[in-house]
């Protein structure tokens, strides 16, 4: 099998290179067809015909010779060149004709052209990237003050309860942006170390405890003794984004389970309103909003492709089960393939 794709390969360059010979064989056949006229309507004797015919003939085919070894060659520059980086096309020098040597210029001012926009490009996505990373690290100070003092001045007042949720969600959304422009520089590093479990899961049930209360939801879960390498901050994104997905659309007065199973298997599970079974393959592509999402609030389709994306950087695997009206299982795969620095 092997064989005859290399015999496909070697043989495709010759198929095309007799292709472009048509109008030479066409050119030699009418000459031969002429000198025959003219010797036959010449009464010639038909032996010097034939002894001309063959010169020719043996003339032609060195003449092909020549000229296929050149088209293989030229084919197989292409060839090189088609799977090489931008860069080598600045460096062209093998034109022999004068209409060679003006295509071979025109490549190579057109590859510099390339190269200096890209490199703006580059620069300028570098710079949007560095002002909106600035700008979210920068609002969180706001949103930081204005959590704490709602904290100072507890209040029974349902609207003041209803501003702090919705702070709440505006650090969530400001914190999804952060994590989504950290992991679309490339080389983002990661601090990776020996991490318990159980204060990381605390520390954001903790910051979504107000919007457990709010909706009365029973919050089911047991303190962790699990320790694993992995990047703390990441993963506390990570559990912020399903946590927060799940209270999002949970309705009130249901369930939410938190526990580790056998194997490192970290699980989230509600019994909220489901995800439909023909959403289910697409909930992970940016900006995807299943039915039961655009039906309850708008939604950003971001939550769960970052949570994906954060799971590929740490090396888990992140699934969901789901049934419609009946909730939704969340599994972290905790056991460790292989940390990703780039997607």
């Amino acid at each position: 099998m092997g064989w005859t794709k290399e015999s496909q390969k070697s043989t495709s360059w010759f198929k095309e290179f007799l292709k472009e010979q048509k109008v030479i064989f066409l050119i030699f056949f009418l000459q031969a067809t002429c000198f025959a006229t003219v010797f036959f309507l010449a009464d010639l004797p038909l032996f010097f015909y034939w002894y001309a015919l063959q010169v020719g003939f043996f003339l032609f085919f060195l003449l092909m010779v020549f000229q296929a070894f050149r088209y293989r060659k030229k084919w197989l520059a292409l060839k090189r060149l088609s799977s090489s980086s931008l860069d080598v096309l600045l460096y062209l020098d093998g034109a022999e004709t004068a209409i060679e040597k003006q295509y071979e210029q025109e490549i190579i001012r057109l590859a510099k052209e390339i190269r200096q926009l890209k490199k703006e490009n580059s620069n300028q996505l570098t710079d949007q990237l560095d002002y909106f990373t600035l700008w979210l690290h920068q609002i969180k100070t706001p949103i930081a003050s204005l959590s704490l003092l709602f904290q100072q001045s507890r209040s029974a007042n349902p609207e003041v309860k209803e501003m702090e949720k919705e702070l709440i969600r505006i650090e969530d959304y400001t914190q999804m942006a952060l994590g989504y422009m950290k992991l679309e520089q490339p080389g983002e590093e990661l601090d990776i170390g020996r991490e318990a479990l159980d204060p990381i899961i605390k520390q954001v049930l903790k910051k979504y405890a107000l919007m457990f209360i709010s909706k009365k939801i029973t919050l089911k879960y047991e303190p962790l003794e699990t320790v694993i390498v992995t990047d703390r901050q990441w993963l506390e994104l990570l559990i912020e984004l399903l946590v927060s997905n799940s209270l999002k659309y949970t309705p009130e007065r249901v369930n939410v389970s938190i526990y580790l199973e056998q194997n490192d298997q970290l699980i989230i599970q509600d019994n909220g309103i489901g995800i439909r079974k023909e959403d289910l393959p697409k909930i992970f592509e940016r900006g995807y909003s299943g039915w039961n999402a655009r039906r309850i609030e708008k939604s950003t389709g971001l939550g769960l492709f970052l949570g994906r994306k954060i799971c590929r950087r740490l090396g888990y695997k992140l699934s969901i089960q789901s049934e419609i009206n009946q909730g939704t299982t969340i599994q972290i795969d905790l056991n460790q393939k292989r940390f990703q620095t780039y997607d």
